[in-house]
């Protein structure tokens, strides 16, 4: 890797760091509400017969906080979009804008020049479940931050529109530094497959009626 990509690689989570920021200081705020003992951060939710309950995106229910002494559960969502550092980024051959978002639910766009082949859709939507995935089991995970919060991305929902993917993520709190692993990705999808003429990070949260 060139000095060069490390740079930008960093660039990427200095970018988005105020966006995490924002969420993990609302979160914060949120979990001071709590009594400290029956404090539950980011937990899994269970049926009575102690499986873990699955939400609509097939993904373990996980919120944000929860009160283990009431049962109330809570999930943390800003009143206005955080702005990141900075509006544009080059990653590989990707051209990456990026726009004012919320953390806990961040837009991803992946524009292509013309719509895809449905063979295309389809893989370039599996790259992105798998991404969650990953961030859902906690791989991103900051060894710092990880006896406060779990580092875990929370839930995840794909929409095709003609030529454009759109993933909508609750990071959670999913370091930032995880989106490098992304736009790697999907710049390598852009080289392989359908080229990606652009990824738009941010934005109003997609129609989740056209949700896959």
């Amino acid at each position: 890797m060139s000095g060069a990509d490390e740079v930008a690689q960093s660039e990427v989570a200095r970018a988005l760091a105020p966006l995490y920021q924002e969420y993990l200081r609302r979160l914060d705020e949120m979990a001071a509400r709590v009594k400290p003992e029956a404090l539950l951060r980011e937990p899994t939710t269970r049926d009575e017969a102690g499986l873990l309950v699955s939400g609509a995106d097939g993904f373990a229910l996980r919120f944000d906080l929860a009160d283990d002494e009431t049962s109330a559960t809570f999930e943390v969502r800003s009143a206005h979009d955080d702005a990141p550092l900075v509006s544009r980024l080059l990653i590989g051959a990707l051209e990456v804008e990026l726009k004012p978002g919320s953390w806990e639910a961040l837009r991803i766009d992946c524009r292509f020049d013309g719509p895809p082949v449905p063979e295309d859709a389809v893989a370039l939507c599996a790259l992105l479940r798998a991404f969650a995935e990953l961030g859902h089991h906690g791989a991103f995970i900051a060894r710092r931050d990880a006896a406060v919060w779990s580092g875990r991305i929370h839930s995840f929902s794909v929409l095709v529109n003609g030529a454009s993917i759109s993933a909508l993520y609750d990071f959670g709190s999913c370091p930032p530094a995880a989106l490098d692993v992304l736009l790697r990705a999907l710049d390598g999808f852009g080289r392989d497959r359908a080229p990606i003429a652009r990824v738009i990070i941010g934005g109003p949260p997609p129609d989740p009626r056209r949700a896959l």
